[in-house]
């Protein structure tokens, strides 16, 4: 018997299907056609199995499946002869894809730093959509966005888009200006000076006007 030979119809792509197929054939008569049982195996797909003088399977992989192995087990007149086990990452879509930040509230002048993480194969590219008139440093391959020294217009909705030729993802994470702490003391500090201000002179003014009738009446 000859060795199987196994093969691929098109390349594995996430969420479709693709069909392994498998020959062989006998070397010594008789010369007829094997009788050939395939099995399919690994990389989180369920096993299954065909039988026949030229067998095919089809799977469909998905994403869990990348960086996986899948096998091939070929029985032939009761001898097993097992397939290379070639790696089977299939492309897929970017998916995963997550956004984050240091902080989701900030005042003035803190250091924020927004990242994105994306799976897909092939890696997904990554772009960013930002707050109007956000200045912002990007990290190495896009993954991150740092802004020092952040000021009210850096609120708002950091958006990653990740991007290969299968597909899209995206996620976000709202970031909120709350101003600074001692900004919102100072007018509180203020309307109660102004108050108290107002009290001593009422004050003031209604002694004043006391001792005036006292004077009068004697």
């Amino acid at each position: 018997l000859s060795p199987p030979q196994i093969s691929l119809e098109g390349e594995v792509v996430a969420g479709r299907e693709t069909r392994v197929t498998c020959n062989a054939s006998a070397w010594v008569p008789p010369l007829d056609p094997p009788d050939l049982l395939l099995t399919l195996r690994g990389g989180g797909l369920p096993p299954s199995s065909r039988r026949g003088p030229s067998v095919g399977l089809v799977f469909t992989a998905g994403p869990e499946q990348h960086g996986g192995e899948v096998t091939w087990d070929t029985l032939a007149l009761g001898v097993t002869r097992l397939s290379p086990t070639p790696p089977c990452p299939p492309p897929a879509a970017p998916h995963h894809v997550q956004a984050w930040a240091s902080r989701t509230l900030f005042t003035a002048g803190d250091n924020l730093t927004v990242t994105c993480h994306a799976e897909g194969n092939p890696p997904p590219r990554l772009r960013w959509e930002l707050p109007a008139n956000a200045s912002l440093e990007l990290g190495e391959g896009g993954t991150s966005v740092t802004i020092l020294a952040a000021q009210r217009e850096h609120g708002g909705t950091y958006r990653c888009l990740a991007e290969n030729r299968f597909g899209t993802g995206a996620a976000s994470v709202d970031v909120l200006f709350q101003g600074s702490s001692r900004s919102l003391l100072i007018p509180v500090v203020v309307t109660l000076v102004v108050v108290t201000l107002l009290a001593l002179l009422a004050g003031s003014w209604w002694l004043h006007r006391a001792s005036s009738w006292k004077a009068i009446l004697h």
